[in-house]
């Protein structure tokens, strides 16, 4: 199984895949912005969960109303969101018609949370994966908390006049200028709570992104979808260059948000179900002795391993240490068991 299949099976979040550049920076800065603090229950929960997927090892301070390097962040849900780099603008206003107040999490997430609402948004700003090439990127996650909510979500964009946006056939974005590469989107991702992947596709609609996520009553929620945007830096070869970087930080941000929320999926396993993991016929006293030990192999074990099918089940298989490691998946992706044999 190659690492692009996997990662639909399983979920993907594109921790490091838009970024900063070096030759301009410009953006509408509000010097005495007061973000709103995230002291209220919902918005440090819907945090927890975003950052949990996400990680935070890239992300960016910021405060609302003011610039970045590149990218500034609303102070409400109804004002847009805007990249600058190199001359080339890219503003969009996120889905929905909400005008909740940005609250900031200690590490850099920015969100927007709706009380009653079925579905909230959230904004990261990230590091560059190569700083010569792309832009410093934003992230612009959905949260969708229950199957009442849409199943397709609008980012009305606004782009230099000349720009013309379309679905490339890897199913990410792309923005072009003449000859010049001036966005990338990177192909979706959409994850439930229980890290299992939720199909979903762009739309390009005249001068809008539209993201579909098909869930499903059978999803555990919240589902978590999320678009990045970047823009490549005008250098030579950049458009080819910022390609090949965005495709290599994607796979290994995919790998490690696979390994976070499987994880996650593991550790919340019933003591029945980890009695039956732990049985001393499994082995694991060979490479662990706790249930976090082995959450992590097993987790890694999904993401790095040899994918074996059944008609029933899949068995993932992975050698660490001397010690090969099984963890067995239903085919809609839920762990059921892990052993060493």
């Amino acid at each position: 199984m190659n690492s692009s299949n996997r990662f639909r099976h399983f979920g993907r979040a594109l921790a490091v895949a838009v970024t900063t550049a070096v030759v301009v920076t410009a953006g509408v800065t509000a010097a005495n912005a007061e973000p709103a603090t995230s002291s209220a229950g919902s918005e440090v929960e819907a945090v927890e969960v975003i950052e949990q997927i996400t990680g935070t090892e890239a992300l960016v301070e910021v405060v609302p109303g003011e610039t970045s390097e590149h990218v500034t962040v609303p102070e409400t849900a109804d004002e847009p969101v805007v990249l600058e780099a190199d001359g080339v603008r890219v503003a969009f206003e996120q889905p929905g018609t909400s005008d909740a107040k940005a609250a900031v999490g200690d590490n850099g997430t920015v969100s927007y949370v709706d009380e009653g609402a079925s579905f909230n948004t959230h904004v990261q700003v990230l590091e560059s994966p190569d700083s010569t090439v792309l832009s410093e990127g934003v992230r612009s996650l959905i949260e969708i908390q229950d199957a009442s909510a849409p199943t397709e979500y609008v980012y009305s964009v606004t782009l230099d006049e000349g720009t013309v946006l379309q679905v490339a056939p890897d199913g990410s974005v792309e923005g072009t200028h003449g000859d010049r590469l001036v966005l990338i989107v990177p192909a979706p991702w959409a994850l439930d709570a229980d890290g299992v992947a939720v199909p979903t596709w762009y739309e390009v609609r005249g001068v809008a992104l539209v993201q579909h996520v098909a869930f499903k009553n059978a999803h555990a929620f919240p589902v978590i979808a999320d678009p990045v945007w970047f823009v490549p830096v005008l250098v030579a070869g950049a458009g080819v260059i910022a390609r090949v970087a965005v495709t290599a930080a994607t796979r290994a941000a995919a790998v490690q948000s696979t390994i976070t929320a499987l994880r996650q999926q593991i550790l919340s396993f019933s003591a029945n179900r980890w009695s039956h993991i732990m049985d001393p016929k499994h082995n694991w006293s060979r490479l662990a002795n706790s249930r976090t030990e082995i959450a992590s192999l097993m987790s890694q074990t999904v993401a790095h391993g040899t994918r074996n099918s059944s008609s029933k089940h899949f068995d993932y298989v992975w050698t660490h240490r001397g010690q090969t490691i099984v963890v067995r998946t239903s085919r809609e992706g839920h762990i059921s068991n892990g052993w060493i044999r």
